[in-house]
C-alpha cells in the first residue's frame, strides 16, 4: 500500500491509474511518486486526523515528528479563514500519545472548549477550534491483519502512570498487572 508523503493518506490504484508511477491524493491533492517493482509496508503507527467540520476537509499526521498547522503549512486547501494565524498550533507524538501546544496565535486554539495555555494530550473525539473554525480529532491505532487483509485486532499502547514506560498490547490480558520497572498498578481506563 503506498502512503501520500505529506498527509500520509493511504492511495490505491484505479483502473486508470493501473499503468502510472505517480498517484493524485484524494486528501490534500499532490502527486505521489509510486514505484512499480514494489510498494512499502503500511505503517504500524498511529495516525492522527483532524477533520474539519464545516468542510469535511482532513488532514492526517503520522505517529512522528512535530507538524505545525496553519494557514502556511496546509495553506487554502484547509484553512481559507483568514483568522487562523500561519503557524497557528504545533501537533507532536511522544509518550505514546498526540500532544498539541498554541504558537501564540492572535485568536487562540481551544480544545473541548477551553483555550491553551500549554502542551495538552489530544485524545479520540476531541472538538478542537482553531481561532473561529472547529475541527473533530480522531486518532487511529494500527491494525493486526490475517492473511485475507481483514482487520482482526488493534495495537494499543500502555504508559505507565507513574514512570511512563511504553508497553505494547493487543488485548488487556496481555498486559502485566504491574509495571515491570516500577512495580505500580496497571490502570486501564
Amino acid at each position: 500500500m503506498t502512503k501520500c508523503d505529506f498527509c500520509g493518506t493511504e492511495l490505491q490504484r484505479t483502473g486508470a491509474e493501473s499503468s502510472s508511477n505517480i498517484l493524485t491524493c484524494p486528501v490534500c491533492g499532490r502527486d505521489v511518486q509510486v514505484e512499480t517493482s514494489s510498494e512499502p509496508a503500511p505503517s504500524d503507527k498511529p495516525v492522527l486526523w483532524i477533520t474539519q467540520l464545516s468542510t469535511g476537509e482532513k488532514i492526517s499526521l503520522i505517529a512522528e515528528g512535530t507538524q505545525t498547522i496553519g494557514r502556511e503549512s496546509y495553506g487554502e486547501e484547509i484553512f481559507q479563514n483568514l483568522a487562523i494565524s500561519r503557524k497557528h498550533c504545533n501537533i507532536d507524538y511522544a509518550d505514546a500519545g498526540f500532544y498539541i501546544c498554541d504558537l501564540g496565535s492572535t485568536n487562540g486554539t481551544f480544545l473541548d472548549g477551553i483555550r491553551l495555555k500549554s502542551r495538552v494530550l489530544l485524545e479520540d473525539g476531541q472538538h478542537l477550534v482553531l481561532a473561529n473554525e472547529e475541527f473533530l480529532v480522531e486518532i487511529k491505532l494500527p491494525e493486526l491483519r490475517d492473511s485475507a487483509g481483514e482487520t482482526i485486532a488493534r495495537k494499543s499502547v500502555y504508559r505507565c502512570h507513574s514512570c511512563g514506560r511504553e508497553t505494547e498490547y493487543i488485548d488487556s490480558s496481555e498486559l502485566p498487572p504491574m509495571c515491570p520497572d516500577c512495580g505500580h498498578m496497571t490502570e486501564l481506563p
